[in-house]
């Protein structure tokens, strides 16, 4: 993705000003366990053939400078916070060193146009039906007497995505280490929306009256 960043009172100078962001995700950010990320602006043309998170120089246009970020297919996926540091070459590394933490997160999603995405869909009639398709049908009944129905799926929606975010974050058992590992996100939900064994949000009603 692109991040702009606005120098305060003076153009962005390129031979001079560093920048390092630093990401952070879940309650306890470890660099260790992926949950914490530092990259430093780099001044080069392509990334790296790594699946790894890199932040290179974009272009400059005044007081305003554009960088692209990658994100690693492994990064576990919610609410993560962006930290800026600033600073500029001369006698000491750290010289005019500046901090500007964003008061707002941004959301990290699996990518199923990505190839190294583990939910990465190779057919374009795939991702159209599974993944932006927002209405469609559900089926039901017996074996031998099965009945569709039209559904609106509503995974586009504004409260969505936030909705789910909070039950992994305040319901699931999930670490914050394993929310890169789509089989295990997949599960977490299918748990909390499981009232029956999971005392999930959820109370299915199995006895033909509903």
């Amino acid at each position: 993705f692109s991040l702009a960043l606005k120098c305060k009172d003076r153009a962005f100078d390129l031979n001079k000003d560093k920048i390092r962001l630093t990401f952070e995700f879940g309650t306890n950010p470890s660099v260790v366990k992926g949950t914490k990320v530092v990259t430093e602006m780099l001044q080069r043309r392509d990334f790296s053939m790594a699946d790894s998170w890199e932040t290179l120089f974009d272009r400059r246009l005044g007081q305003r400078v554009e960088v692209m970020v990658r994100i690693p297919s492994t990064a576990p996926v919610g609410l993560w916070r962006l930290t800026v540091e600033t600073w500029q070459e001369g006698p000491t590394r750290f010289s005019h060193q500046k901090t500007f933490r964003s008061e707002e997160q941004f959301y990290v999603l699996f990518n199923p146009f990505v190839e190294n995405d583990m939910v990465h869909l190779s057919h374009h009639a795939g991702r159209e039906e599974f993944v932006m398709a927002d209405v469609g049908k559900i089926y039901g009944g017996s074996h031998n007497q099965i009945q569709g129905r039209p559904w609106v799926f509503g995974q586009f929606r504004d409260t969505v995505l936030p909705a789910v975010c909070h039950l992994l974050d305040k319901i699931s058992a999930l670490r914050d280490s394993e929310r890169g590992d789509a089989v295990k996100v997949a599960r977490a939900i299918s748990a909390i929306v499981n009232s029956n064994d999971d005392k999930g949000v959820l109370q299915g009603r199995w006895d033909g009256n509903c």
